[in-house]
């Protein structure tokens, strides 16, 4: 038994290092889904998305991708923003809704995870993003809202379930972008640190090997150390060139491994019968 128990766990860890990791992204100018490869940092058209994809983020759950979007090229127009669900081996959209909070458009820039739930960045009252809160994919309706009092961004989920924030501001000649946990439940959160840099972050996605931002500023991809102060340890050009691409988003890819495990525990029955 602990012979084959060694062996299941050298299966695991195989699983999981050597599978390629992408991201996923949207292009704005042409409303469609791409792949980034975090090695070379090639990106693929996955699909269009058949929705009109302006100001992005973007973030996965249950092996779909979900991507608020605003309704307007002018994010700041107060016509509200949409709840889009796209399939990731299509790119194409399964659904849509508006996204309401008591029957009021709200503005939002950023959406993740918390468990099986959608959690944005918003506000119903402000321009500013300074509220998380539980959004319904089906209906779109903005429930259990907790202030924050920090502008967020963009936000971001650790597979171990921490949740990140991040508040970008412009300066000359560089921009500088402040990073903090977010709690919920209470609403709470703890600031990290700041990066200061000639480039943008437009989201937060995190992969098994580590955090990334999106620079639009650059088309470029940023690998993040969020373990103590916040540092850039390297950029990886996309291949496209554009600063179209909005939104950042992982999905995790568990098949490998429960059928590994499957496997392994084949192998166990099998050596049982033998005995």
């Amino acid at each position: 038994m602990f012979r084959l128990t060694s062996c299941l766990a050298v299966l695991v860890v195989v699983a999981n290092t050597s599978q390629a990791v992408e991201l996923f992204s949207v292009n704005t100018s042409t409303d469609e889904l791409v792949s980034i490869d975090i090695s070379t940092g090639t990106v693929t058209t996955v699909g269009m998305i058949g929705h009109e994809m302006h100001q992005t983020d973007l973030t996965s759950l249950g092996g779909l991708l979900y991507a608020i979007t605003s309704n307007s090229s002018d994010q700041f127009s107060g016509t509200g923003y949409s709840l889009v669900t796209i399939d990731p081996t299509t790119g194409s959209s399964i659904s849509s809704v508006n996204m309401t909070f008591d029957g009021g458009n709200v503005h939002a820039e950023s959406i993740t995870t918390a468990g099986e739930t959608l959690i944005i960045g918003y506000d119903h009252a402000s321009l500013l993003s300074k509220r998380t809160a539980e959004v319904s994919p089906v209906t779109g309706i903005v429930t259990n809202s907790q202030f924050h009092g920090v502008d967020i961004d963009a936000l971001g989920t650790t597979l171990g379930g921490q949740m990140f924030g991040l508040d970008g501001s412009s300066g000359s000649p560089s921009n500088h972008f402040t990073f903090f946990t977010v709690e919920r439940d209470p609403p709470g959160g703890a600031f990290i640190g700041g990066v200061s840099f000639a480039g943008g972050m437009s989201d937060l996605a995190f992969a098994p090997v580590g955090a990334f931002a999106l620079d639009e500023v650059n088309s470029q991809l940023l690998q993040l150390d969020l373990s103590g102060s916040p540092t850039i340890v390297d950029t990886i050009p996309l291949s496209t060139g554009l600063t179209s691409y909005r939104g950042l988003a992982y999905i995790p890819e568990p098949s490998t491994i429960i059928l590994l495990l499957t496997g392994a525990l084949g192998l166990l029955a099998y050596r049982i019968r033998r005995r």
